[in-house]
């Protein structure tokens, strides 16, 4: 996968600021809501956050498969 573009990685961020300004019974409800604790939905933000770094087999091995 390619670096992310900035407009989407802004609003990512966004996403993981918002969250972390909820207070507790928000946090839980939106947790409960996907079926997951808090820790694995803070985890999934902090990850879509994270820069994706590609290897050059990865992107080599995307230019033969197109």
């Amino acid at each position: 996968m390619l670096l992310m573009n900035e407009p989407q990685k802004h609003k990512i961020q966004k996403m993981q600021d918002d969250f972390k300004n909820l207070n507790l019974e928000q946090k839980t409800f939106i947790a409960k809501s996907l079926d997951v604790s808090l820790d694995e939905v803070d985890a999934l933000i902090t990850k879509m956050v994270a820069p994706q770094k590609i290897s050059m087999q990865d992107r080599i091995n995307q230019r033969i498969n197109k």
